[in-house]
């Protein structure tokens, strides 16, 4: 018995290893999982933003829009305004180009517009003009990069835990048949 005492370190240092990957791995699939807006296009919608930071203006290209299936162009009309202001003041947002990104979640095809930088939580209305058709844009905080630093970051220790408990687990066996304490 008191031989296998010599494994629980390792045995311990795994599960270790793996209980921060599964922590990334959960981190990554709850970011999948969007917590954004719906935002009427065209019209005027209003937000409460609860975290500052950066967020993704998205239009949804594929989905359902009023309870039906509809399919839209990734193009937008030349014409097309959006305006972001802070209520109650009026400040005006700008909006940054982003790279051409699409995402696909359970059917919904999105396209990515632009980004803003929302520098306080608060109330903020969107205002999209020059549609000749009725849309389905959608504002959500953009998290990729954090999200994925954390999937990497967390696997690769997760990783480093489960080799170090594998190598010191090896190390364990030999002394144990070895006859060494």
């Amino acid at each position: 018995m008191k031989k296998l005492t010599a494994f629980i370190p390792p045995v311990i240092l795994g599960v270790i290893g793996l209980c921060i990957w599964a922590w990334g791995f959960m981190t990554f699939i709850n970011a999948l999982h969007g917590n954004g807006f719906p935002v009427a296009a065209p019209g005027s919608t209003t937000v409460t933003i609860t975290n500052a930071g950066d967020y993704t203006l998205w239009n949804q290209t594929s989905g359902i829009v009023d309870g039906q299936f509809k399919t839209f162009p990734g193009n937008l009309d030349p014409g097309m305004t959006i305006k972001v202001v802070r209520l109650p003041e009026g400040t005006p947002m700008s909006m940054s180009t982003t790279m051409n990104s699409t995402v696909d979640i359970n059917g919904t095809h999105l396209v990515s517009i632009g980004e803003f930088t929302f520098p306080n939580p608060g109330r903020y209305q969107i205002t999209v003009t020059g549609l000749a058709q009725k849309r389905a844009f959608y504002l959500d905080q953009a998290k990729f990069f954090r999200t994925m630093s954390a999937f990497f970051v967390s696997g690769s220790v997760g990783l480093l835990f489960v080799i170090g408990s594998v190598v010191w687990g090896i190390f364990a066996l030999i002394r144990v048949l070895s006859g060494k304490k």
